[in-house]
């Protein structure tokens, strides 16, 4: 007995330490997202952007620019759910001026990619009344992929466009009554679209399904309510 009433005292004790301090908030909108710049000009040694061919013997000169920004505005319904909207933009551009082994001439090479996409999201908070919770994310959206690479002057274009679903798994800690911080580590995504080169037709169809269920692919995130 005496067991059974010591575990159930050290079980509320770690139920009200993890509580939320304040009133239940009235604030039931929220924000987040996330912006990333890159810049490279001429090969950075071991640098994420750097493109590396087989066939290279020297490049003489090189660059690369992206620019990726995604923001949300969500919306909380009940203490466990919300719903929202997300959009995310994402651009990368790279040049390069090589010289091939088998062949003495200099080719100017560009790349351009760009990425739009627009999800719907919802959130359910398995507890919602304490700091530190985690959460699912089941998500649907629908995106649109152009990129461009120009050699000398042959040039092909390719453009993608593909519908997403998928659920996330995320966790929140709620720092006060404005403020939180969010982690998501992944989950289950599937995606399905068509893509064409240089307008042809045919449209070529894609589909793909994974699983990214590992702590080493972790997303920070802060949020603001109002």
């Amino acid at each position: 007995m005496r067991k059974i009433l010591l575990f159930l005292f050290c079980l509320n004790y770690i139920f009200s330490f993890s509580q939320v301090d304040e009133s239940p908030s009235s604030k039931k909108f929220f924000i987040g997202g996330n912006f990333s710049f890159f810049n490279e000009n001429n090969n950075v040694p071991f640098s994420s952007g750097s493109i590396f061919f087989n066939n290279i013997r020297n490049t003489e000169e090189s660059s690369a620019q992206s620019i990726n920004f995604s923001g949300y505005l969500g919306h909380q319904i009940s203490n466990n759910m919300s719903v929202g909207i997300s959009l995310r933009f994402y651009n990368n551009k790279s040049n390069f001026v090589t010289v091939y082994s088998g062949d003495p001439g200099v080719y100017k090479s560009e790349y351009t990619t760009s990425i739009f996409g627009i999800n719907i999201f919802g959130r359910y908070v398995f507890f919602p009344d304490k700091k530190f919770n985690f959460f699912l994310n089941p998500n649907v959206g629908y995106n649109v992929t152009n990129a461009k690479s120009s050699t000398n002057s042959n040039s092909v274009k390719n453009k993608a466009t593909y519908i997403n679903a998928g659920v996330g798994l995320g966790l929140i800690y709620n720092i006060n009554d404005r403020w939180r911080l969010t982690a998501s580590m992944g989950g289950i995504s599937y995606l399905n679209g068509r893509w064409d080169e240089n307008s042809t037709n045919p449209k070529e169809k894609f589909n793909e399904f994974q699983t990214q269920l590992n702590l080493s692919n972790i997303n920070l995130g802060l949020e603001f309510r109002f």
